[in-house]
């Protein structure tokens, strides 16, 4: 009888410790399903399926979360750069070239924000950094084209 007394009086504090860990649990879940990796994944989806206003929220999110990762920058510049956005799309490929100097695409679209701001002298740099990185590269006849006309 005494085991019994001590289970009752005991129950309320194991009931709300219980109660309290499914809490924690489901808010960790919900901050998880809410994360950075997760804001990508469906920003990168968005992008994707060529809805680049619909990516926007997402990839900001994930780079605020994400602020090294240079695959997020990359992707939150491509947006804003489909968005005629090129003031903000340089500014996230110039972050993209610090954190992964030797990603050769986002030199190549670094250099066409740039001319669209009118920053030809930059441009022409990250051309020819695009062009060393990758001389067969998908945009490489592109890039010798804008060199032979803005040099």
């Amino acid at each position: 009888m005494a085991d019994h007394t001590i289970l009752l009086r005991e129950l309320p504090g194991v009931i709300l410790f219980v109660v309290l860990l499914v809490v924690a649990a489901g808010a960790a879940t919900l901050q998880q399903a809410n994360g950075p990796q997760v804001k990508l994944q469906q920003g990168i989806a968005t992008f994707n399926r060529e809805d680049y206003a619909g990516a926007l929220p997402l990839l900001e999110q994930a780079v605020r979360g994400l602020p090294n990762d240079a695959q997020a920058q990359y992707l939150l510049a491509a947006d804003y750069y489909n968005l005629n956005r090129y003031a903000d799309a340089a500014q996230a490929f110039e972050t993209t070239t610090r954190l992964a100097p030797d990603m050769p695409d986002a030199h190549f679209y670094l250099a066409l924000s740039y001319l669209r701001l009118d920053r030809r002298a930059e441009a022409v740099t990250h051309l020819q950094k695009y062009l060393a990185l990758d001389p067969n590269g998908d945009q490489a006849d592109k890039a010798r084209q804008i060199l032979a006309q803005t040099e």
